[in-house]
């Protein structure tokens, strides 16, 4: 290192303030729709307020609609992952990447 010069470590940007906050943000934006978005299902698919059997009929079709992305999120991830690897990074190691893809992902 020559004088003058700052030493400076790349972070990844999840670890930073803003890559947190960005992040917290954006989770509360996926929870907060999700109320939202099934009264807008029920609204197109004629599901009565009073009706549970429809209510859960709707809850198991979304579920098994969004069953199918957990493996193709854990597919890649179980292709590449290495038990005995350390990771450089403790936050979003490859099982927690899936589940986060597959949390995002079932909403669309």
């Amino acid at each position: 290192m020559t004088e003058g010069t700052i030493a400076t470590s790349k972070r990844p940007f999840l670890t930073t303030t803003t890559g947190v906050l960005l992040g917290c943000l954006a989770c509360c934006a996926l929870w907060g729709s999700a109320f939202p978005c099934i009264k807008i299902g029920y609204a197109l698919f004629s599901v009565d307020a009073t009706d549970t059997a429809s209510q859960m009929l709707f809850a198991g079709v979304r579920f098994m609609l969004a069953g199918p992305s957990l493996p193709s999120n854990l597919v890649p991830v179980s292709c590449s992952y290495r038990p005995r690897q350390r990771y450089r990074s403790p936050l979003l190691r490859p099982p927690q990447r899936a589940g986060a893809n597959a949390a995002v992902g079932g909403y669309y």
